[in-house]
């Protein structure tokens, strides 16, 4: 680029005015003076530096603007080099350029014209300069007259010394650019973090015709530069975003300010994603909007991320429906919904009957599969209005808002009850179980969602209670028992540990010689509160709490505390039984009571451990390898309960048990009923063949005790032979030459019609 072009005006001007100082200067030479004072005083308005060189590139003129940018005054600059005076070779360099590479000096030196859109001088400081420079040399007419005299003859002192025949005279005129140098190197670093970040960057006009986009915006939505300008960012509109976040957004930009908010896009190829976006106005020197910009953040993996730890929060991983956090919310906005319209809410607490059974004898992973198919199936019967959501464990939760009758609770309630009893397929086997359910209505019997949830859990367990694969709505009494309820698992949570709890043996007697061959060591406990509760109250709690397992392995250690108290012979003679929960099959039962034998150093043969039917109905892997474990250690196997209504004997097949305790409820009928007679023969014979002894339970009269004997029963235990009672009444019983239970007087106590039945409790 030539000087004509940076600086035509300035270098016309000051060629014109040397010529016309210089024809005035001959025509008239006392007014030269004057005119090159006021040529002088011109250049020194001008904001740009300004001098004049010779030939040998010294100074010979220079205007204020020249001195002030170079720090120098216009005396230092008169007669010095300029080249050694300020010449830089770079920005990073404060040294001369050599002359023989100085595009400037050999400017000067070969009268040509030159022009430097970026050179440096150094200031005289020290710092670097950066200036825009064009050099112009006089032309030959204007050095020829200055010879003769003129006007250029006054630049050099008056004296014509310095306008010697040959002397060349240069014009260099410069601009300080380093303000504008570090202007355009912040564009360029902002057009590099622009066109470089990761984030999308969007420029439209002041109507929303896009005219820039940056590469992360093509990564992102799919569609080029070149695809998007012209056109509006709607074009990556998926249909998710309110038409009301768009009026809101325009309304703020258009009136100045910025706008936050996520976007729900389509990419060019149809996928989904979302965009955190700010979008601006921007403003001219005049303060209107021109244009805006968006800057957009792809927040879709944190979306995900966001959507899964709520969905973790808030739903159950197995079955995917609402945990209860969730339902707490759904609750209680039902509710509120209930009072401002005059309807009513209902809280369905269910809980699978027998799922513990499955569980327990299929294993975790059958149970799991059951959870998930009563979820389906339970909810394919809800309104879509509806919620069903799981609790935990094998209780669910219904919500059902806006009801205007009780009947329609009891409508669905029922739907529910139908489909649970509908068999499941599990491993390819049919399953089938029920479920109770307890109901709420809101706000009569609650007014927070707590209490709703609390009493409709409380009405579950009268179903329960009730027989189960039922339906109870709550009632106030159900308030009493439900504190009674949590009394008694608060109780048992230090049940162990404050001493309240205590075993009762009940004796066993052999029909063949009246010997006592066992006793039945029978749960007791004593509540600080409630007193003495009865077994069959306590040990569903303590199942259903899981506190049976810490329960159940103290009934283990208090047994072997007894058994070496009672010092019974160690051939098993004499056996001490105990019932195991299904629960504790879990692993390590083999190991946990080997471990307790050994440490009170006893025969495992003086134990025997009662398991009841129907755990064996679909035993697992881990319950058929505990029973095989204990049994091959030598403690004895009792089935309990035998013939309660189970009918798949095919369990006999496969575990090896030792007794068969044939249930009270044969026992009872069986004086008036020849039907149970011979339903216990039978069962006393299909016993013997497959080696097994058999016990009956319940007997309470003398005449049921001599049929039992008649049809070959091996032992009994009831009422008849002794009630429970403690270790030291056993130990006189065991002392030889003591009474025959049944006579007067046997153990202290006689028969007593429906006295105590003896419930007993399942340890590890």
């Amino acid at each position: 680029m030539g000087a004509d072009v940076v600086f035509p005006g300035l270098c016309v001007f000051l060629s014109a005015g040397l010529l016309l100082a210089l024809v005035h200067g001959r025509r008239v030479g006392r007014r030269a003076d004057r005119q090159c004072r006021h040529l002088a005083a011109i250049t020194d308005t001008m904001s740009e530096g300004f001098y004049v060189v010779d030939g040998d590139d010294r100074i010979v003129m220079a205007n204020v603007a020249a001195g002030r940018i170079l720090g120098y005054t216009q005396d230092d600059l008169i007669g010095a080099c300029a080249h050694a005076l300020f010449h830089a070779r770079s920005a990073d360099d404060p040294d001369p350029v050599p002359l023989d590479e100085c595009r400037l000096n050999r400017a000067v030196r070969e009268r040509r014209a030159a022009f430097l859109d970026v050179g440096h001088f150094r200031h005289r400081s020290g710092r670097i300069i950066a200036v825009e420079v064009s050099c112009n040399p006089v032309t030959d007419t204007l050095a020829e007259e200055g010879r003769r005299g003129g006007v250029l003859g006054w630049l050099f002192d008056g004296d014509g010394a310095e306008g010697a025949p040959g002397t060349l005279l240069s014009m260099v005129t410069f601009v300080d650019i380093t303000a504008r140098r570090e202007s355009e190197a912040a564009v360029i670093k902002l057009s590099h973090a622009v066109e470089q970040s990761s984030a999308s960057i969007v420029i439209t006009d002041a109507d929303g015709l896009i005219e820039y986009a940056n590469p992360a915006f093509t990564k992102i939505s799919g569609y080029t530069a070149q695809e998007a300008i012209g056109r509006r960012p709607s074009i990556l509109k998926s249909g998710l975003v309110p038409a009301e976040t768009y009026r809101a957004l325009w309304q703020t930009i258009t009136n100045g300010g910025e706008w936050r908010g996520e976007f729900h896009n389509r990419r060019k190829d149809g996928t989904l994603y979302w965009e955190m976006a700010s979008i601006s106005p921007i403003r001219d020197a005049r303060g209107q909007i021109t244009n805006f910009v968006a800057v957009k953040d792809d927040v879709t993996e944190r979306k995900a991320i966001e959507s899964e730890l709520y969905h973790r929060a808030n739903y159950d991983a197995l079955t995917g429906l609402p945990n209860r956090q969730l339902l707490l919310d759904r609750v209680s906005t039902a509710l509120d919904l209930a009072r401002r319209h005059d309807r009513r809410v209902a809280v369905m607490f269910m809980d699978i009957d027998r799922f513990k059974q499955i569980n327990d004898s299929m294993g975790h992973a059958a149970g799991d599969v059951l959870l998930k198919q009563a979820a389906s199936r339970l909810a394919a019967v809800l309104r879509p209005q509806d919620t069903l959501g799981r609790l935990g464990g094998d209780e669910f939760l219904v919500v059902a808002p806006g009801l205007r009758w009780e009947s329609e609770a009891t409508a669905l309630a029922s739907r529910l009850l139908d489909v649970a009893r509908r068999p499941f397929t599990i491993d390819g086997r049919e399953v089938y179980v029920s479920v109770s359910i307890g109901v709420s209505l809101g706000p009569v019997d609650g007014t927070t969602a707590q209490a709703l949830m609390r009493n409709a859990d409380a009405a579950m367990y009268l179903a329960k209670g009730g027989g189960r694969d039922a339906a109870h709505f709550f009632t106030p009494d159900i308030e009493a028992a439900a504190r009674r309820r949590m009394l008694i698992e608060n109780g048992l949570r230090t049940a162990v540990s404050d001493g309240s709890l205590y075993l009762a043996l009940q004796p066993i007697i052999a029909c063949a010689d009246d010997t006592m061959i066992k006793a039945e060591a029978l749960l007791r406990w004593t509540h600080p509160q409630l007193g003495g509760v009865p077994p069959s109250e306590f040990i569903p709690i303590a199942e259903e709490s899981g506190l049976i397992r810490a329960i159940g392995a103290w009934v283990i250690e208090e047994a072997a505390r007894i058994l070496v108290s009672l010092d019974p012979p160690r051939d098993g003679a004499f056996r001490l039984g105990i019932n195991i929960a299904s629960s504790q099959f879990t692993g390590g039962l083999h190991h946990h009571v080997a471990g307790v034998l050994a440490r009170y150093d006893l025969d495992p043969r003086m134990l025997e451990i009662e398991i009841t039917e129907r755990m064996l109905l679909d035993p697992s892997p881990a319950i058929l390898e505990q029973v095989d474990a204990l049994r091959a250690m030598g403690v004895s196997i009792a089935i309990d309960d035998f013939g309660t209504g189970y009918s798949a004997l095919s369990y006999l097949s496969v575990f090896h048990v030792d007794t068969l305790k044939i249930d009270r409820a044969f026992v009872l009928a069986m004086t008036d009923e020849a039907r149970s007679q011979a339903l216990i023969g039978a069962i006393v014979a299909m016993g013997h063949e497959l080696g097994c002894a058999v016990v009956a339970e319940g007997v309470e009269t003398g005449d049921q005790a001599r049929l039992l004997g008649e049809l070959a029963v091996d032992a009994l235990q009831g009422y008849f032979l002794g009630r429970p009672t403690t270790a030291e009444a056993i130990i006189d019983r065991l002392a030889p030459g003591s009474a025959r239970p049944h006579d007067e007087g046997a153990l202290g106590v006689g028969f007593a019609e429906g006295g105590d039945l003896g419930f007993s409790v399942g340890a590890l």
